[in-house]
């Protein structure tokens, strides 16, 4: 009972009728039914999804009857339903235990949602990286717009500084009168740049902070928070990429990580475009 109730997976137990006989403290967070609530409730209404609970109740049956199954004591992926209607991708191992002439499924239940929300994230990235052209421009804006997309952002932007002037180059579900060519002062992005730091930068609430009255995109675009990564060429700050929201959003580390790799290939373009300019 001490190793069920302090593993980090789920563990839930199933008799040979369907119904659930155990379910530990992760079993509650991962699938929002206390353990009072969920023994003694079938198990495929619980936590698996309408579309395929017909086939875990067919495996279920055919174990009852033969004592084999192909899904027994291995580690597969399904799909399984949270209380509240949401699927989400698990990691499940399954196997049997027999007591006198009765058996009982015991599982553990591991979510895999960040793991396959970072390959997926990570093919994005390689496709994107193998589409890219002569034009580093192009490919700038290709990587903008990935990383708008993958951050699901209401839009997202690459910044540069051109002389004293702070110049949109990559674009993505931006209004067209969003970013012409603008004085950097009170602009987020210029800070991010002057600040040179290489960490994430985050504001929230921005309607709630100075750059409310400083940055002009704020106020007409309702924009409630901003996550800008520093983009360097050469080993010199040239610019921010950034994603802006309507709503709010804290980060975690993998959007971190994202945000850093798309900032570096945008700071390889940088390099590319300056090498081309100085061969000419």
């Amino acid at each position: 009972r001490l190793i069920i109730e302090t593993a980090h997976d789920a563990f839930v137990g199933m008799g040979a009728d369907g119904l659930i006989t155990d379910w530990n403290r992760q079993a509650e967070a991962l699938f929002g039914w206390s353990r009072s609530e969920a023994i003694g409730r079938p198990l495929a209404d619980t936590i698996i999804p309408a579309g395929h609970r017909e086939a875990h109740s067919k495996g279920l049956q055919h174990f009852i009857r033969t004592g084999q199954g192909p899904v027994l004591n291995k580690k597969i992926e399904i799909s399984a339903l949270n209380r509240g209607g949401r699927e989400f991708p698990v990691e499940l191992t399954i196997w049997p235990v027999r007591i006198g002439g009765t058996v009982r499924f015991n599982s553990f239940i591991h979510d895999i949602t960040e793991r396959k929300q970072a390959h997926e994230r990570l093919d994005k990235i390689n496709d994107c990286f193998l589409s890219f052209g002569p034009d580093p421009n192009e490919n700038i804006n290709s990587l903008t717009k990935l990383a708008g997309e993958l951050m699901q952002a209401s839009c997202a932007l690459y910044n540069r500084m051109d002389g004293n002037l702070l110049c949109s180059v990559g674009r993505w579900q931006t209004p067209a009168d969003m970013n012409p060519p603008a004085n950097v002062d009170g602009r987020i992005c210029y800070d991010v740049i002057h600040r040179s730091n290489d960490k994430l930068f985050v504001v929230r609430d921005l309607l709630n902070t100075p750059y409310a009255e400083t940055d002009p995109n704020v106020k007409p675009y309702g924009l409630q928070t901003y996550i800008g990564k520093l983009v360097k060429a050469g080993g010199v700050s040239v610019g921010t990429l950034c994603t802006v929201y309507q709503r709010d959003v804290v980060p975690g580390r993998s959007e971190e990580e994202l945000m850093g790799i798309i900032a570096s290939a945008v700071g390889i373009e940088e390099e590319r475009k300056q090498a081309a300019e100085e061969f000419k």
